[in-house]
């Protein structure tokens, strides 16, 4: 391992279904250096050219080495996270020939099975090999899509634990040689922090680097977003606000999901998902607020907690894919007033976390995501909720696979990278929030969502 130096930097990059989005952190756990791009990508296709990831992840790596101060800052590890479970069929002699679906795009399925049925992922199996078949692929490959970025970085083929397990009910019913093709080529199964091997020299020219990387498994998204939040035990909770709305329960350690290459159950419990988002609170901010997310913040924080009564109904994904209800806003007579359905949107997903789950003081929970740097809207949560709820400086999943990267090399460091702690006065309002809880219920169980 070569001598530790103040320049040496880790970087993690996601890629997401909208953003891929990179930061690079020192040994110290600070966060130097984000960058992140829209996706080229079109993920509403059912089947998706892989390579514009590809180039999307170098675009990514370059920007973040560009906003360093120190231009000569020295990478010494890479992780990756990305959608998961994706899936991915690419020809080893010829990468650029590579092909993916996602978990969501078979549309006459999604509406029948659940996100990590083993079902839906035979489905895409049998498509993927007839690609292979129909292209002519001389050396086909499946894996997920990190470790098909991992595979362009280092040329070692694998799949990370994480995403091994979401693709069935477990790797005791499916493994690593269900992806093989012609019984030739299947991935190794590597945990999330394991070291795979080296950037190739191919490819740090490719990159413009000339520095030795390593690169280690990597994870699905969500498990960027459990690291990137802060959350460590299974007592606690985590709020993802981003591209879905999502309460999430931990089922093992993370110290265990780290370092585990066999994980025979689901890392996670994925209590609530509320699909769509991020993209209907941006709808309404460029409705109401010309675009601007921080005025509809401030919009938000003029207004009582409880919103005078005006409420905004979420649906929400059940049994994996399919869909619950639809957007709604149940109003008082003000219903115009847009500073009361300001606070209505951002105070929605703490009162569908509340409907699905009794949220015990003892329990601390944490916040990721792109939303999760409001701190008005960590507070309105927090106020709805009757609990503090903290975010650290930097939540998003790519600060989380930083931290992986830097685990990887450093060894686990002791991460200085700042909690912000909501502080609020829950009793004030608790008759308010309390009364809103109950109306709304009522709500969800006349429409038949709960």
């Amino acid at each position: 391992m070569a001598t530790k130096i103040n320049k040496e930097i880790a970087i993690g990059i996601d890629i997401g279904t909208s953003y891929i989005k990179g930061s690079a952190r020192t040994i110290d756990g600070l966060i130097i250096s984000t960058y992140r791009k829209r996706t080229s990508v079109d993920v509403t296709n059912e089947l998706i050219f892989t390579t514009k990831w590809w180039d999307d992840a170098k675009e990514v790596i370059s920007g973040i080495l560009s906003n360093c101060k120190d231009k000569q800052s020295n990478i010494i590890g890479i992780c990756v996270s990305a959608i998961a479970p994706t899936l991915t069929v690419f020809d080893a002699e010829n990468p650029n020939e590579a092909y993916s679906i996602l978990y969501s795009t078979l549309p006459k399925k999604k509406s029948t099975y659940s996100q990590y049925d083993q079902s839906l992922t035979n489905e895409r199996l049998a498509i993927l090999r007839d690609i292979a078949i129909q292209k002519q692929f001389a050396k086909p490959c499946i894996t997920d899509l990190v470790g098909y970025i991992n595979y362009r970085l280092t040329n070692k083929l694998t799949i990370n634990s994480i995403s091994l397990c979401c693709l069935g009910t477990g790797i005791s019913v499916f493994d690593n040689k269900e992806l093989c093709i012609n019984d030739r080529v299947y991935p190794n199964i590597v945990s999330v922090v394991e070291n795979i091997g080296v950037v190739t020299e191919h490819c740090l020219k490719e990159l413009d680097i000339n520095s030795e990387i390593f690169v280690c498994g990597g994870c699905s998204d969500v498990f960027g977003s459990v690291l990137g939040s802060g959350i460590k035990n299974t007592e606690d909770r985590m709020i993802y606000l981003g591209t879905f709305g999502t309460l999430l329960k931990l089922e093992q350690e993370i110290e265990i999901l780290l370092e585990s290459k066999i994980i025979k159950t689901n890392p996670f419990n994925l209590k609530l998902s509320v699909p769509g988002f991020a993209k209907k609170i941006e709808e309404f901010s460029k409705e109401w607020c010309n675009n601007s997310l921080k005025i509809l913040d401030k919009k938000a924080a003029e207004v009582s907690p409880g919103a005078d009564g005006t409420i905004f109904l979420l649906p929400r994904w059940k049994n994996g894919m399919i869909p619950i209800g639809n957007y709604e806003f149940v109003s008082n007579n003000n219903s115009e007033r847009i500073d009361l359905k300001s606070r209505a949107i951002l105070e929605s997903i703490g009162y569908a976390i509340c409907l699905l789950e009794q949220i015990s003081t003892k329990y601390n929970i944490y916040v990721s995501g792109g939303g999760a740097q409001s701190q008005i809207w960590l507070d309105i949560i927090s106020i709805v909720l009757q609990n503090d709820v903290k975010t650290l400086q930097y939540s998003w999943e790519s600060a989380g696979t930083a931290d992986i990267a830097g685990r990887m090399y450093w060894g686990n460091t002791e991460n200085l990278r700042t909690f912000y702690t909501s502080k609020t006065e829950f009793d004030k309002y608790k008759e308010g929030i309390n009364s809103n809880c109950h109306k709304i219920k009522e709500y969800y169980y006349d429409k038949n969502w709960l």
